[in-house]
């Protein structure tokens, strides 16, 4: 149908809790579905389970550098 809006499944992953309750609420808004966490072992955890169109990381992240979560993305888009 043109026109129509795709609704995105979004995972958001940050320490930031500011940022993740910002993204949640913006993209909810927009009709999407968004889980978010602040853990990037979570996050990756999540990935393993689930399908997402988009990730949205943050790069300062505790326990797991923002960019291994790139990489687990980018290395899961090529399977």
């Amino acid at each position: 149908m043109p026109g129509a809006a795709m609704i995105a499944n979004i995972l958001v992953i940050d320490a930031d809790q500011l940022v993740v309750q910002l993204l949640e609420k913006a993209l909810g808004k927009a009709g999407h579905k968004v889980t978010a966490v602040g853990d990037p072992v979570q996050g990756l955890q999540l990935l393993d389970e689930h399908v997402f169109d988009l990730v949205i990381t943050g790069l300062d992240l505790p326990r797991l550098p923002g960019l291994h979560v790139l990489e687990r993305v980018k290395a899961l888009d090529e399977t």
